[in-house]
């Protein structure tokens, strides 16, 4: 299991573990950097404030990439390949490594307009079809993050990660089609803890749902 209903319900070292699956990963996917975005919980976690007072922070167990559906590693080898020889195995449509206690998950999300569901197969890696990942590969920004990968070593990493207004709406879609049962803390997290303004972040959103004919997120939004 990768997700909770509740905030005390993650293992405390959940984050701190899932980071370090971020910086063994993303060092290995070199080759498609130009193809992917951090979103999920990590990104909330990079792009929101961690000292509001009585709000819990963001938290996760698992690691989600957006990436391109044109996204491939060509003669030089492939995602999950890559992946294999971190000890990375395939789990249904994800990738899981076992770290202590612990089964820290890959996603890869991807976008196929008009499809709004279903999977689709990116390089040899199974992506799950999700209006708003273009949205947030256009608009992705580097963060450097550092910290110790899942050996034990030092790292900084200059990683992509969604900006706030294409994250909040891959959140609003997990909600609006209830994919995600941890969706409205993750939005609270979102806006209350955001480095960036609301009105900076409403306007972001809407730009988006409303270019993309969404008219329920839009109100949302209102």
């Amino acid at each position: 299991m990768s997700k909770f209903g509740t905030f005390g319900g993650y293992p405390k070292e959940s984050l701190m573990s899932a980071e370090a699956a971020l910086l063994t990963a993303w060092r290995s996917l070199e080759r498609y950097h130009d193809d992917l975005v951090l979103v999920g919980g990590l990104a909330v976690h990079y792009l929101t404030k961690r000292d509001v007072a009585g709000l819990p922070g963001a938290v996760t167990m698992d690691v989600d990439f957006g990436i391109s559906l044109a996204a491939s590693g060509e003669q030089y080898g492939t995602i999950k390949t890559d992946l294999a020889g971190l000890d990375f195995k395939s789990d249904g449509n994800r990738l899981v490594r076992k770290f202590g206690n612990l089964n820290l998950y890959l996603d890869f999300l991807t976008e196929d307009p008009p499809s709004v569901t279903g999977t689709r197969t990116v390089d040899d890696v199974v992506a799950s079809v999700f209006p708003g990942v273009n949205r947030a590969l256009a608009c992705r920004r580097i963060v450097a993050v550092k910290g110790h990968d899942l050996y034990g070593a030092e790292q900084e990493c200059k990683v992509a990660v969604a900006d706030i207004g294409p994250l909040l709406v891959l959140k609003l879609m997990r909600l609006a089609d209830q994919r995600d049962d941890d969706c409205p803390r993750m939005l609270t997290t979102c806006y209350s803890r955001s480095r960036v303004s609301w009105t900076d972040q409403r306007r972001q959103s809407q730009r988006f749902v409303l270019k993309q004919r969404l008219p329920i997120l839009a109100m949302r939004l209102r």
